[in-house]
C-alpha cells in the first residue's frame, strides 16, 4: 500500500501536470504556490508573486467589481465558492476563468488556507458572446430570417418574419417555406434557384410571395446553405426584405419620367428610347419602320373657345383611339400639346397612315364641361412621315424629320400627309451650308476680286472686264 508521502508526491505531480491553473493560498489569501499552467497562462512566475494576493495581480479595467467583492467575502468566511471572472495576464491581455476555490486546514492535516483551481473559459465566453450577438441580430433584424433543415423544414423564424408575412412562429414550425408561394413563378424558376444553391451554396433574387392574409408582396431574398462538421449535414438560412413599396415607388418614378400624365401615353423621352430599340431591331431583321408626327389642325381655337378642360378631354379621347388603332409592336406617344408621335414597325405602313388620319376625323362628342347640350367636334390632323433606313438618322433625327414633314403637310392645306425626302433634305442642307459659308466669308473679307482681259482680234480692241463693269479702249 502506497505511503502518505508517495500519495502527496503523486498529488503534487497531478497539480503540476494539469492544464488547469492551480494556486495554493494561505489563510489571508496570499499566494503560496502556483503550478506551471498558471505561470504559463498569466506570465507570472512563482517567485514574483509569492505572498501577494491574486486580486492585486490579476484584476484589470474590465474585471467585474461585484465578482471581486463576492470572492473576497467568501475568502473572509472561509467558504467554498465558484465564479466566472475576467482576469488579466502580466502583459495586460484579458482572459476568462471559471474559478473554484475551497478552504483547507486542520481537517486535511495542513495549515489553514485555500486551494484555487481556475479553468480558462475564454473560448466558451467568446462563443457565448458570439451567440448572444447572433441571437440579438436574429431577433432585432429588420430582415425576415428563416432557418430550415436539410429537408427544408422550418426550424425557426425571427420576429421580422412574422411582421412581414403575418405568420407566427408556431404557424410555420416544421413546414416548408413554400407555404408563402404566390403561384406567380414557374417550376423552372424554382429549379434554377435550387440548382444555384446546390452548385454554389447560395442564391439571391426577387420572389413574389403571399402573406397569411392573401396579400401578395415582392421580396429580395438570399438563401445560403450552411454546412456543419458532420459530412452531409447542413441547414438553410434564408433572409428577405419586403421591397413592394420600393418597387411601387420605382414604377411611379418610371411613369413620371416616361409617361404623359394627361393621356397615359409614352412621352417623348420614352418614344426616343423605343425608337432606338426599333432601329436596332430593324437592322437585325433587315426590315424598315416609319416614324410619324401628328399635329391636330386648329386645336388652339377649340381650347380658346371651350376651355382647357374640354381640350384635355378631347386629347384623352384621341389618345385612346390612336392607341387602339395601332397594331401590336407599334407605339403612339404624346410629344406635347396637341402633337403625337408614332412608330410603325409592322408591314403595310401605307394603310396605317390613312387609318391614323381617319381615326382623328371621327366625330367627338363631349357631354360635360362645355354646357348642358353635348358638343360634337370633327377634327383633322397633319401627318409627317419619315422612313428608316431610307432616312438613316438617329432616333432624335427621325423625330425631327417627321416634324419637318408635318409642317410641309400643313403648308399644303392640312388634313394631309407628307413624306420626308432624305435626298431633298441633303440637297437643302448642302445649300444652307454653302450660304452659311458665303455669309461667313463676306463677313471675314475672304473674297478676292480678279480681272480677266478680253480681246477682240478682228477689231484690234482689248477690253478689261469685271462683273457689272465694262471698260474698253483701242490698242493703237
Amino acid at each position: 500500500m502506497p505511503s502518505l508521502q508517495t500519495d502527496l508526491k503523486r498529488l503534487s505531480l497531478v497539480a503540476s501536470a494539469t492544464r488547469n491553473m492551480v494556486l495554493i493560498l494561505d489563510d489571508t489569501g496570499a499566494v503560496q504556490w502556483a503550478n506551471p499552467s498558471f505561470e504559463e497562462c498569466t506570465g507570472y512566475q512563482l517567485p514574483d508573486i509569492f505572498g501577494k494576493r491574486p486580486k492585486d495581480l490579476l484584476n484589470g479595467p474590465a474585471t467585474n467589481p461585484e465578482a471581486v467583492r463576492r470572492i473576497t467575502k467568501s475568502l473572509h468566511r472561509a467558504e467554498p465558492f465558484e465564479e466566472d471572472v475576467l482576469l488579466y495576464t502580466r502583459s495586460g491581455m484579458p482572459f476568462w476563468v471559471h474559478l473554484y476555490c475551497v478552504p483547507i486546514g486542520e481537517g486535511q492535516g495542513v495549515a489553514p488556507g485555500f486551494i484555487s483551481i481556475m479553468n480558462n473559459i475564454s473560448d466558451r465566453k467568446h462563443s457565448e458572446r458570439g451567440l448572444r450577438i447572433a441571437a440579438s441580430v436574429f431577433d432585432r433584424s429588420d430582415e425576415a430570417i428563416i432557418i430550415s433543415d436539410k429537408q427544408n423544414r422550418i426550424l425557426d423564424v425571427n420576429p421580422a418574419f412574422s411582421r412581414i408575412t403575418g405568420y407566427s412562429r408556431n404557424d410555420v414550425l416544421g413546414l416548408n417555406p413554400s407555404i408563402l408561394s404566390s403561384g406567380r413563378h414557374s417550376p423552372a424558376y424554382y429549379r434554377s434557384m435550387w440548382q444555384s444553391i446546390e452548385g454554389s451554396d447560395h442564391w439571391r433574387g426577387e420572389i413574389w410571395n403571399r402573406r397569411k392574409n392573401g396579400e401578395e408582396f415582392i421580396e429580395l431574398q438570399s438563401i445560403s446553405r450552411v454546412h456543419l462538421d458532420e459530412p452531409g449535414n447542413y441547414y438553410h438560412v434564408a433572409s428577405f426584405t419586403d421591397i413592394t413599396e420600393l418597387k411601387n415607388h420605382a414604377k411611379e418614378l418610371d411613369r413620371a419620367a416616361n409617361y404623359d400624365d394627361l393621356t397615359g401615353l409614352p412621352n417623348r423621352q420614352l418614344l426616343e428610347d423605343r425608337l432606338k430599340s426599333a432601329r436596332a431591331h430593324a437592322d437585325r431583321q433587315q426590315t424598315h419602320l416609319s416614324v410619324c408626327y401628328v399635329d391636330l389642325d386648329g386645336f388652339k381655337a377649340i381650347n380658346d373657345r371651350f376651355g382647357q378642360t374640354a381640350g384635355n378631354q378631347i386629347l384623352r379621347i384621341l389618345a385612346g383611339r390612336l392607341a387602339r388603332a395601332l397594331r401590336s409592336g407599334d407605339t403612339v406617344a404624346r410629344i406635347g400639346g396637341d402633337e403625337f408621335g408614332v412608330i410603325l414597325q409592322s408591314d403595310q405602313h401605307d394603310s396605317v397612315y390613312e387609318c391614323i388620319l381617319s381615326t382623328i376625323n371621327k366625330p367627338i362628342e363631349l357631354g360635360s364641361g362645355t354646357g348642358n347640350v353635348a358638343d360634337t367636334f370633327t377634327l383633322t390632323a397633319s401627318l409627317g412621315i419619315t422612313r428608316y433606313p431610307a432616312d438613316n438618322a438617329d432616333a432624335e433625327g427621325l423625330i425631327r424629320h417627321a416634324d419637318q414633314a408635318m409642317y410641309s403637310a400643313k403648308e399644303k392645306g392640312r388634313n394631309l400627309l407628307h413624306f420626308f425626302d432624305p435626298q431633298l433634305n441633303e440637297h437643302r442642307q448642302k445649300r444652307r451650308e454653302q450660304l452659311t459659308e458665303i455669309t461667313r466669308a463676306l463677313e471675314n473679307d475672304e473674297f478676292e476680286l480678279y480681272f480677266q482681259p478680253q480681246l477682240r482680234l478682228a477689231r484690234q480692241q482689248r477690253t478689261c472686264s469685271m462683273p457689272g463693269i465694262g471698260v474698253s479702249y483701242c490698242a493703237g
